[in-house]
């Protein structure tokens, strides 16, 4: 064992609505350590003005009343609203400032000279064409849906001349997805800031083990597009996922009308072939503009950064929003499979998804039950995807599997605890 390594290791994880927010404390002989892991949320679920800066003030407390009084390192899985955005508003992001964070870890798509048509990490460009000037390209694109999403909401269509808002449900997963997708440019700036930063992919060395003398970091992801191009795509469906047949699937195979009272009021010929082609144009429109946004949103999830910390003779996982095309390369290596089944935490990838906690992962986890496995779920129901369809974020099966197998503490059962409103829980995992 080194001469210093940590004694203990403290989980406090923040109630953010859903997004991510976690502070890990690795306490030393000489001085306690802090590793924030994310700082975001997109739907808000705490009560009261500027949650985020309360938050941050939390962590600021949590941090002062140790020896040491610094953050050490700020991790950001990947660029999206919900994990990166209160790093970009003033208030919290000057409270986080003031505890002079001294490393910044990102993904390696995160780089700042990565040249858009970039396959790999900064010292090696290879030819392939693509993968981050799509993930601008696709960014630009939330932003003009949102805009688009606004004008039909909020006015007249100028050359309809009338409103023509999208169906509902499109108009909400539009917005929540569009919004999440922005670059949020200003908490990459702030991120900047900070004199060392690292871009990692897969297999390789951090800093964070010389911040954290005694444990051992395991970097398990993102690979680049040259090790798995699958991270540039999204599988619709896949054995991996926690899912089952849609209801509406299963009621059109059975010849049955899926609204059998429902009645058509007559019109006349012309004003229902206008009536019939508007609707499904304007259907059509929401449609395209939702599964491009989508197509960005899974494929941003894949740049996330997956780290596994071992300290103190246990293993913490922390995966972001990491899909299954993101753990493919990393479970396709044997000796990562050994090292995930003694996994004694384990933070669940994205908000409790369909696709984001693959089934040979969860099938390697041998801590579970009466073992001592503890899952960790940041989320918020009724914000992302649909029970119908299966993607109801967190995904039905996923979290009856979590109660069920495993020590499950989730952010939706802290709201209103002792203490500021947001703290979620503390987990002394050793």
């Amino acid at each position: 064992m080194p001469k210093l390594a940590p004694s203990s290791v403290t989980l406090f994880t923040y109630q953010v609505g859903f997004g991510d927010c976690f502070l890990l404390r690795f306490s030393y002989p000489d001085r306690d350590r802090h590793v924030l892991i994310d700082f975001g949320s997109t739907a808000a679920g705490l009560t009261g003005a500027d949650p985020m800066t309360r938050i941050a003030k939390d962590i600021e407390q949590k941090v002062r009343a140790t020896k040491g009084g610094t953050l050490d390192a700020i991790v950001v899985t990947h660029r999206h609203q919900d994990h990166i955005s209160g790093f970009g508003a003033k208030k919290p992001w000057a409270v986080l400032a003031g505890l002079k964070p001294a490393l910044v870890v990102q993904p390696w798509t995160e780089h700042p000279r990565a040249a858009v048509n970039a396959t790999t990490g900064v010292k090696g460009q290879a030819l392939r064409e693509g993968h981050l000037a799509t993930l601008d390209a696709m960014q630009a694109l939330s932003a003009d849906a949102l805009v688009e999403l606004k004008r039909r909401k909020g006015g007249l269509d100028e050359e309809a001349g009338e409103a023509r808002p999208f169906a509902m449900r499109t108009t909400d997963t539009l917005r929540f997805i569009g919004e999440d997708n922005l670059k949020n440019a200003s908490a990459v700036k702030n991120l900047m800031s900070i004199a060392k930063r690292e871009y990692l992919s897969f297999g390789q060395p951090t800093s964070l083990e010389r911040v954290l003398p005694g444990v051992k970091v395991h970097v398990l992801g993102p690979p680049t597009v040259d090790e798995a191009e699958t991270i540039t795509s999204y599988a619709k469906q896949s054995q991996e996922y926690w899912s089952f047949a849609a209801g509406a699937a299963r009621h059109a195979a059975s010849g049955k009308r899926l609204f059998p009272r429902a009645k058509t009021r007559p019109l006349k010929d012309a004003e229902l072939e206008l009536h019939w082609f508007m609707k499904r144009l304007d259907a059509a429109r929401g449609e395209q503009l939702l599964q491009l946004v989508r197509h960005l949103d899974d494929v941003m999830n894949n740049t996330s950064l997956i780290l596994l910390f071992e300290a103190c003779g246990k293993k913490l996982l922390f995966p972001g929003d990491a899909q299954v095309e993101n753990w493919a390369y990393a479970l396709s290596k044997p000796k990562v499979r050994a090292l995930l089944e003694g996994v004694d935490l384990y933070k669940v990838g994205h908000h409790g998804s369909l696709n984001a906690t693959p089934r040979t992962l969860w099938g390697l986890f041998s801590k579970k039950k009466k073992k001592g496995l503890v899952t960790v779920l940041s989320t918020k129901t009724g914000k992302h995807g649909h029970a119908q369809s299966g993607t109801e974020v967190p995904r039905k099966t996923l979290l009856e599997t979590l109660k069920k197998e495993s020590e499950l503490v989730s952010t939706q059962r802290f709201e209103g605890v002792t203490g500021i409103k947001g703290v979620a829980g503390e987990k002394k995992v050793s």
